[in-house]
């Protein structure tokens, strides 16, 4: 066969198309792999695995507990051993009182007099609320009295302010029923016009939110004042919609203490505010992991939420498999195990376990090693599971802290149970009207959180308030 140069520079330029073409293919494929595999781990995301609530759980496979339950010592429901039950007493002096007997004799038809009738002592007692209730009215009039040729007259109470108004009971009610209880301004003004007849406007009720939180001031100096004193202090921070932008809720607590307040930064703005928090540099903070606080509070003992990091690991374990993050989660669960009960690893103890660690992610650094520059510019994307175990290498005494100090919480859920109480309010109301509704909000849920942390009945702790806003509370600052 006689050879043709022409088909063969036309078969080695069409060859050499096809390897162009072979390539780029190639990297869209690796493109389109990597665009699925982030859409399944978006789609695969609940909350034990990421960090969205548990609420977004709905329709879909129960999410497993962050701590699997050891089948061998499983409670049994209801009531567990030790456990001090309640139930509805007898009232001494009831509001009521019937006592039921026959009128007429069942046998013969005559009629049974009041004097046959005996007591047996077999009684029942039915506990109930009014059906309407009326609010009580008080009218205060000036009197006066002469005397050495002069009148003297009295003078009103200071809750008697204006021709009318309303007490410092129900006034006390509407804030219990805004912040503790978040329902909306329009929800409670139809609680009170239904129950007490009472035809408050929503404008009204801000007004009270509005002062009570003036007459609050005292008290939050005194909380962020004894929250400077604390030995350990959780951090967090949450998104809140105010007026259709995006504001941030900031908390410092204490298993004692609740300090929470606005800002529209998320960082160092929020750090540095005047209103804010900012923690002495001797005292041990716990966080979620975000990079702020360690560039602001550099000189201070950090502590990381483990169960941010175990849900971190479930999620790649289930998306990608991982071998390194199955035996990092056994790790974390069977080092917990061992401190849960408040213990702390003697040294030999400690070495042991954090040369455990220090295998482990070793061996992850050669499963899942860093990206390399590819040409492109800015630093190469990394991995979910390269991210998340950069970090656990970089901040092995702030995730092992628990293990090896005394009194050093495992999680971050002192914060999160803190912040849960805004985001509910948000659900309820769908968002805040005003920043200044908003940090009133704040400023109130700051106190009688710390009212129900420290044992105070917070009815009685807001109307104290609304009387005497310069009695100042004697919170404790454990």
């Amino acid at each position: 066969m006689e050879f043709n140069k022409e088909n063969f520079d036309f078969l080695v330029l069409e060859n050499k198309i096809f390897k162009e073409r072979i390539i780029i293919l190639n990297d869209k494929l690796t493109i389109f792999e990597s665009e699925i595999n982030e859409l399944k781990r978006i789609i695969n995301q609940n909350s034990s695995n990421s960090s969205k609530p548990p609420s977004s759980d709905s329709f879909k496979r129960n999410p497993q507990p962050a701590f699997p339950k050891n089948k061998d010592k499983q409670n049994p429901k209801g009531g567990q051993v030790g456990h001090e039950g309640s139930t509805l007493a007898f009232v001494e002096n009831p509001d009521n009182y019937n006592l039921l007997a026959p009128q007429v004799c069942p046998c013969c038809g005559g009629v049974l007099r009041e004097a046959k009738i005996k007591k047996t002592g077999f009684k029942r007692q039915v506990i109930d609320i009014p059906l309407v209730v009326k609010p009580v009215v008080t009218e205060y009039e000036i009197g006066y009295a002469a005397c050495c040729g002069k009148k003297h007259f009295g003078i009103f109470p200071p809750e008697a302010k204006a021709p009318t108004q309303y007490g410092n009971n129900v006034k006390a009610f509407v804030v219990l029923l805004s912040v503790q209880n978040n329902l909306s301004v329009e929800k409670i003004a139809c609680l009170l016009k239904d129950v007490y007849s009472i035809n408050m406007s929503t404008g009204t009720i801000c007004n009270i939110l509005e002062k009570m939180c003036h007459n609050l001031e005292p008290q939050i100096n005194k909380i962020k004042e004894i929250l400077c004193e604390a030995k350990l202090v959780h951090l967090d921070e949450t998104s809140l919609n105010v007026q259709g932008k995006n504001y941030w809720l900031h908390v410092a607590s204490t298993t004692k203490i609740t300090f929470q307040y606005l800002n529209k930064g998320r960082g160092a703005e929020a750090h540095n505010c005047k209103a804010g928090f900012k923690p002495s540099p001797d005292q041990i903070i716990v966080h979620d992991c975000w990079r702020s606080y360690f560039t602001h509070y550099k000189n201070n003992p950090h502590v990381i939420c483990n169960a941010h990091i175990i849900r971190e690991l479930k999620g790649i374990i289930e998306n990608y498999q991982t071998k390194w993050a199955s035996v990092m989660l056994e790790y974390l669960y069977a080092l917990y195990n061992v401190t849960k009960n408040g213990g702390i690893l003697v040294s030999k103890q400690k070495t042991y376990w954090i040369k455990k660690y220090n295998l482990i992610t070793q061996q992850a650094n050669i499963d899942e090693p860093l990206a390399l520059k590819n040409g492109k510019q800015g630093k190469p994307k990394q991995t979910k599971g390269r991210n998340l175990l950069s970090r656990l290498i970089d901040e092995q005494e702030s995730i092992l802290r628990f293990a090896f100090e005394e009194n050093i919480p495992f999680t971050n859920n002192q914060a999160e149970r803190d912040i849960r109480g805004a985001k509910t309010k948000q659900k309820n109301a769908t968002h805040f009207g005003s920043t200044d509704g908003a940090e009133n909000y704040l400023t109130i849920k700051s106190f009688i959180s710390t009212l129900a942390k420290n044992g105070t009945n917070i009815l009685q702790g807001i109307t104290q308030i609304l009387k005497s806003p310069d009695n100042i509370f004697n919170f404790s600052s454990a």
